[in-house]
Formats: C-alpha cells, structure tokens, sequence
C-alpha cells in the first residue's frame, strides 16, 4: 500500500478485471447467438404439418428466448460481477491523477 492507500498494483488489477470481463461477456454473448441460431435451425427443420403451420415448436422457442436471455440481461449482469469493482475503479484513478500531478 501507498501512503495514500493504494495498492501499487492497482492498474494491473483493473487491467486483469477488465481482460476478465470481456472474456466473459464475448462468451456469453456468443453462447446466446448459437442458442438463437440452434433454435431457428429447430424452426427450419421442424416439420410443419397443417395443425402446427402457424406454430413455431416449443423447442424452437424456448432456444431462442435462453439465446435472448443468455445474451442480453445475463452478460450485462456477468459484466457487472467480473469486472473491477467500483473501489478499485476510484483507486485507479486517484492513481492516475496522482502520477498526471507529480
């Protein structure tokens, strides 16, 4: 610790929270468009018959809308859990103008 409090490493911290965060959302967000894709693809392929014309199957569906959920509301909340936390955020930059002032 600094005699200001903090942590010599703060950048790097905030680097590796920020590396980890956009890991973790490109993943999500490419889990939900295959979920997306493999639910249209169920839709495409579902045989249709004169009952069910107007339907789409309830796979098909339920694919898409993890695909929407995965891709959406669970990557932004994955983006809030891994990256830095609001306190490292402040340090860094309190770290930031200290070195920009002396």
């Amino acid at each position: 610790m600094t005699p200001s409090g903090i942590p010599p490493d703060i950048g790097d911290r905030v680097r590796a929270a920020e590396r980890r965060r956009a890991l973790g959302v490109k993943l999500c967000v490419l889990a939900g468009v295959c979920l997306v894709a493999g639910g249209l693809a169920v839709y495409v392929v579902a045989p249709h018959s004169a009952v069910s014309a107007h339907t789409a199957p309830r796979a098909a569906l339920l694919l898409i809308g993890a695909g929407l959920v995965v891709t959406f509301p669970f990557a932004a909340l994955l983006a809030l859990l891994l990256g830095p936390t609001w306190r490292q955020r402040q340090q860094h930059w309190q770290s930031l103008r200290q070195h920009r002032c002396h």
